[in-house]
């Protein structure tokens, strides 16, 4: 296979660019259906148009539907057994004709004055490509992740291999060798890749259309994505647009959503359509569109087939269609069914991959949290909850209409309990106080307790034990957005809680479901480790975005203050100019401290080089039908790499003193079918001799290179060397 891309990836790259812009527009089309689009027609004549509203809105909003198009194909063609990509290319194109044939004859396709002519740049939009430059700066040294068959190097072989195998199953699937791939043959041990596939399927597009530089830089087109949708959520859900400027600005510089990107294992593709789903129902609440919001319900759905825990989105959007359902959550004006088909429909599709699919990922991963023994212990209990939870359901809107009955009945002159502004005081203060007990019991208290026995030994080559509680606390996600940075989360989710309940604001309620969702499994279940990618990740999905919009919020309204407060006269400046000052001064504060923590790795990515050097050992061993490699450390760093990337044979030793008989039974049968044997040695690890074989030294081989150092008390600081050296050896018979 060829890694270095040529002109032929030229021509696929700019077709699919094509497909993809035409297809997402088309679709975005659809979802407007027959309404004007404000931002498309734009003001009477003479009024300037914002550049976000009326052009870099509407692109990203086709952008994010044509992710959703070209990611139902992609799935689709893949569980056919046809994913090449001329039969992409050919959905793709099928379907623009279809959508532009049905809006030409819905008429929905009206020729209109541009808005461009009529566009006025401001300061905010200066604000905003330099933060879209700082964004391809500080994401821009990715990692190259293809070492160990393992997670992190596990997407990029998978990736590779469906590139290769052009479909998601070949021949059925079998027991799962090791995380992510399933064995097909014991004898050959040709695995399939068995994953979550949308995002490893996306990671094989990109490999197609660029090869390795596309594999790498996936991610950092998705973190660009991300930064724009933040500042979309800013703007939709709390109307100002310097809160998703100053939260975007912050997470161009936080050292864990920088990871995400700049790793192409970390399914960033799950962060944008999360933060897409949640934008898009904005979009359907206060437009009151149909198609936004089956197309939200849809992109919660798909996200199920990037990350498992994608379950709590799909459980906080239930949550609140059943609050907008019941009128609970005031009047919503939200098309629910609209939101209620999508997700079903999202939903129903993933389940149906991941039982076809998917099932050993996903059984392994409930047998680890102990989900299975949990529901084969607790299934009668589970079972009547659920009954009892339909019950409950069935008979709640008619039982809260008695009990508002017999409240007007026993109180029909009550002060407290007759005045909706009064109930709505009480449900504030009590959430509010709620939020503020769990942060003060996750912050001081928890770390505080004793762990008793529960603690977790560390890494080797470090000695000793964590205590367990001390990890699951929010002290180390406040290490990622500073103290500060997490205590003015903690406000701005007040604020929140203040406009939804107290002023009846609706758009902001999914929001903040989603991320009460997130940080309250989180906040219990991980560890957050600094340079542990398995734990930050999960963070870094919705709850370190979310955080800081809140952290934004925050700021926003104390700046704010100086301006609109009525007490604040033209004899208060000095008071106006310190209330100013302190809003600017807390915002150069957080963005020094994400900058100070993530300085050291600004101008280096890890693994700097991972793959030339992997192709250079591939060429080494080139000549050899058969490559064992020694037991030890080293061992699961080259195996993905050299199995699923370059396709050899490469047998790993179990032990680090092999039975002799065995090994030249094994060489044996090799030697037998005229099949040269080479054997790969790091370090000397393994004892081995054998009375019948020789081992002839070929070559030595040197790998160097950086990963982050690997820390537990404290963030990382430094990247820190790895090298490998390896003896070639291959295996001949003796005189």
């Amino acid at each position: 296979m060829d890694f270095v891309p040529g002109w032929k990836d030229y021509s696929l790259l700019l077709q699919f660019a094509g497909l993809f812009g035409v297809s997402g527009w088309l679709t975005y089309r659809l979802a407007m259906g027959r309404l004007r689009e404000p931002a498309l027609s734009g003001p009477p004549s003479g009024i300037g148009v914002d550049l976000f509203k009326g052009l870099i809105g509407p692109v990203l909003l086709s952008t994010v539907c044509g992710l959703i198009v070209t990611s139902c194909f992609l799935m689709l063609s893949a569980q056919l057994g046809v994913a090449r990509i001329r039969y992409l290319f050919v959905l793709l194109a099928v379907y623009s004709l279809v959508c532009l044939a049905w809006l030409l004859k819905s008429g929905a396709l009206q020729r209109r004055r541009p808005a461009w002519r009529r566009l006025r740049p401001g300061w905010s939009d200066l604000w905003l490509a330099g933060m879209l430059l700082l964004g391809a700066f500080t994401f821009g040294r990715t990692a190259e992740y293809i070492a160990s068959q393992r997670d992190p190097g596990e997407h990029a072989n998978i990736a590779v291999r469906l590139a290769q195998e052009q479909s998601l199953l070949e021949n059925g699937p079998y027991l799962e060798a090791v995380p992510g791939f399933s064995l097909l043959d014991a004898e050959t041990g040709d695995m399939l890749p068995q994953y979550l596939h949308l995002f490893p399927l996306w990671l094989s597009l990109a490999f197609k259309l660029w090869r390795f530089d596309g594999l790498f830089g996936f991610n950092v087109l998705l973190g660009l994505l991300s930064l724009l949708l933040v500042v979309a959520l800013g703007i939709e859900v709390f109307r100002s647009k310097t809160v998703g400027l100053v939260a975007s600005s912050l997470l161009c510089l936080n050292l864990g959503q920088i990871w995400l990107v700049r790793s192409p294992f970390s399914e960033t593709l799950a962060q944008v359509l999360l933060l897409a789903g949640v934008w898009m129902l904005a979009l359907a609440l206060s437009r009151r569109q149909a198609g936004w919001g089956f197309l939200s319900g849809l992109v919660f759905g798909l996200s199920l087939m990037v990350r498992i825990d994608s379950v709590l989105a799909i459980l906080a959007v239930s949550v609140f269609l059943i609050l907008a359902r019941s009128g609970l959550a005031g009047r919503v004006g939200l098309p629910v069914r609209p939101v209620a088909a999508g997700l079903a429909t999202g939903v129903a599709y993933s389940l149906a991959h991941i039982v076809l699919f998917a099932y050993p990922y996903v059984l392994a991963i409930l047998h680890n949290q102990g989900v299975l023994s949990f529901l084969d212990r607790q299934w009668r209990w589970l079972l009547a909850l659920a009954m009892l939870a339909t019950v409950a359901a069935w008979s709640s809107r008619r039982l809260m209409g008695s009990m508002r009955a017999w409240q007007d009945r026993r109180f029909p002159t009550s002060r407290w309990w007759g005045d909706p502004a009064a109930r709505r005081r009480i449900v504030f203060v009590s959430l509010s106080g709620l939020v503020l007990i769990a942060f003060a019991w996750g912050y001081f208290f928890r770390p505080m307790m004793d762990p008793g026995g529960n603690l977790l030994p560390l890494a080797p080559f470090r000695q000793g034990f964590v205590p367990y509680y001390d990890e699951l606390n929010l002290v180390r996600l406040g290490w990622y957005l500073s103290p500060l940075g997490l205590g003015l989360a903690l406000l701005g989710s007040i604020l929140v809680l203040r406009q939804v309940v107290l002023k009846g604001q609706v758009r902001p309620l999914p929001f903040l479901l989603l991320l009460a969702a997130f940080l309250l499994f989180y906040g219990y279940k991980s560890r957050a480790f600094p340079d542990n990618y398995w734990v930050i990740r999960r963070y870094a999905e919705v709850a370190i975005p979310a955080m800081l919009i809140l952290a934004g919020l925050a700021m926003q309204r104390l700046y704010r203050m100086a301006s609109v407060h009525p007490r604040l006269g033209a004899r208060s400046a000095p008071r106006r100019f310190l209330l100013q000052a302190c809003g600017l001064g807390i915002l150069t504060v957080m963005a020094a401290t994400q900058t100070v923590a993530a300085w050291p790795f600004f101008r280096q990515g890890e693994l700097g080089g991972t793959w030339t050097q992997m192709a250079a050992l591939a060429s080494r061993t080139r000549e050899a039908d058969v490559v064992l490699f020694e037991h030890g450390p080293a061992q699961e760093f080259f195996l993905g790499p050299l199995r699923n990337l370059f396709g050899q044979t490469v047998l790993p030793l179990a032990h680090y003193e092999p039975d002799p008989a065995s090994f030249e039974r094994v060489v044996g049968e090799f030697m037998a079918e005229n099949r040269r044997v080479f054997l790969i040695s790091c370090e000397e690890w393994t004892s081995l001799d054998s009375a019948k074989y020789r081992f002839e030294p070929r070559e030595r081989f040197y790998f160097a290179s950086d990963l982050v150092e690997r820390t537990f008390e404290r963030l990382p600081r430094k990247m820190q060397a790895v090298h490998y050296s390896l003896q070639i050896y291959e295996v001949k018979p003796r005189p």
